[in-house]
C-alpha cells in the first residue's frame, strides 16, 4: 500500500477543514432522545380523547385520568346541560377505523366557580360512563416542578382532526403559580389537551387552554405570540378542594408482569389478571413445566391481585 498517498489525502482534508466528527446540526431544539420515549408515547396517546357533540360536531380535547375521570377545559364542558349533549371518542387517530365512544356523567361535573377571565379557573373534571379505565391507559396526576426553558409537547385534536402531536417541542417561556406560557403549536379544538415535558419518560405538567399572537406576559406585562395553560399543581389543588382527591388518585390501570418467587417447598405465584388475558397463569405453567393446583374457592378469572400458594406437582 502506498502510505505516502494516504498521508497526502489526510493533509488535503485538513487543509480544506473536513472533519470526521459527528455534528449536531441544529441545537435549537432537542433532536436526540432515548427510544424509551416511543414506548411511553404509545401509552400516553391512549388517554387522549376527542370531545364532540353527539351529532358529531367537534368541541375540544380531553384526557382520561384514573378511576374513569376526564379532565378538560371548563369552556369546553361549560355546564351539566351541555355535558348531556357531548360524548368522548377514544382511538380517533390515523390507522384506526373505529372509534370507541362514551357518554359523560353530568351529575359528577366539577368546575371552579370563578370567572373564566382568570385562566387558572378554566378547567373541569367529570366522570366517564362505561368504565373506559378498564380498557385504556389513564394518566396519573402528581405535582411537578416546572422550569422556564423546559421543552414541552402536546397531544391534541386540532380542528377536530384525528389525533396529532406537536413536534418539534416548544419551550416554556413564562411561569407563575397560575399559568404556563409556551411556544408549542396548537389550533382550535386543542383546548383541554394535556401538556407533557419532553423527557424519555414524559410527565403531565399542565392543561392547555389557548393562545394568541399578542398574549400578555403576566410578569413583564408585554405581548408575545404564545400559547398558555394551567399548571397541573393548580388543578390538583382544586381537585383536593372539591374533596374528591382520594377518588381520583388511584393506582395506574396498567398491570405489571407476573412476579414469581420460590421457597424450599412451594412456589408463590402472584398474578395481575387483565381483561384481555384471563388465562395468564397457564403461560406460567408452561414456562415452568409444572402444574399449579388452585383451590376450588379461588377463581382464576377474578380481576386484581390473586395469590396462588399451593402444593405443586412437578410431573
Amino acid at each position: 500500500m502506498d502510505f505516502s498517498r494516504i498521508e497526502e489525502i489526510l493533509k488535503e482534508l485538513q487543509r480544506i477543514n473536513v472533519s470526521f466528527d459527528e455534528k449536531i446540526i441544529d441545537s435549537s431544539t432537542p433532536k436526540l432522545l432515548s427510544i424509551t420515549f416511543i414506548e411511553y408515547l404509545r401509552k400516553l396517546k391512549e388517554s387522549i380523547v376527542r370531545i364532540t357533540f353527539k351529532d358529531g360536531r367537534p368541541e375540544g380535547t380531553g384526557f382520561l385520568i384514573t378511576n374513569d375521570y376526564l379532565i378538560t377545559n371548563r369552556h369546553v364542558l361549560e355546564n351539566s346541560e351541555k355535558v348531556k349533549k357531548l360524548k368522548i371518542q377514544f382511538n380517533y387517530e390515523e390507522g384506526i377505523a373505529q372509534t370507541d365512544d362514551f357518554d359523560l356523567d353530568e351529575t359528577t361535573l366539577k368546575t371552579p366557580d370563578f370567572s373564566l377571565k382568570d385562566i387558572e379557573h378554566d378547567w373541569a373534571i367529570v366522570k366517564i360512563k362505561g368504565n373506559p379505565w378498564a380498557k385504556y391507559n389513564a394518566i396519573t396526576l402528581s405535582e411537578k416542578n416546572i422550569q422556564i426553558n423546559d421543552y414541552v409537547f402536546i397531544i391534541q385534536h386540532p380542528q377536530g382532526r384525528r389525533k396529532e402531536i406537536s413536534m418539534p417541542p416548544g419551550i416554556i417561556v413564562q411561569i407563575t403559580d397560575k399559568t404556563i406560557q409556551y411556544t408549542t403549536d396548537t389550533d382550535n379544538g386543542s383546548s383541554g389537551s394535556p401538556i407533557f415535558n419532553f423527557k424519555p419518560i414524559p410527565e403531565l405538567i399542565g392543561l392547555h387552554k389557548g393562545g394568541s399572537l399578542e398574549l400578555l406576559d403576566p410578569v413583564t406585562n408585554t405581548k408575545h405570540a404564545r400559547n398558555q395553560g394551567i399548571p397541573i399543581n393548580k388543578i390538583i389543588e382544586g381537585i383536593k378542594g372539591f374533596g374528591i382527591w382520594d377518588d381520583v388518585n388511584k393506582p395506574p390501570s396498567l398491570t405489571l408482569p407476573p412476579t414469581i418467587t420460590t421457597t424450599k417447598s412451594t412456589y408463590k405465584v402472584f398474578i395481575n389478571f387483565s381483561q384481555e388475558d384471563k388465562n395468564e397463569w397457564k403461560d406460567i405453567e408452561k414456562a415452568l413445566g409444572i402444574i399449579i393446583r388452585i383451590k376450588k374457592s379461588m377463581s382464576v378469572y377474578e380481576l386484581g391481585n390473586v395469590q396462588l400458594n399451593e402444593d405443586i406437582n412437578t410431573s
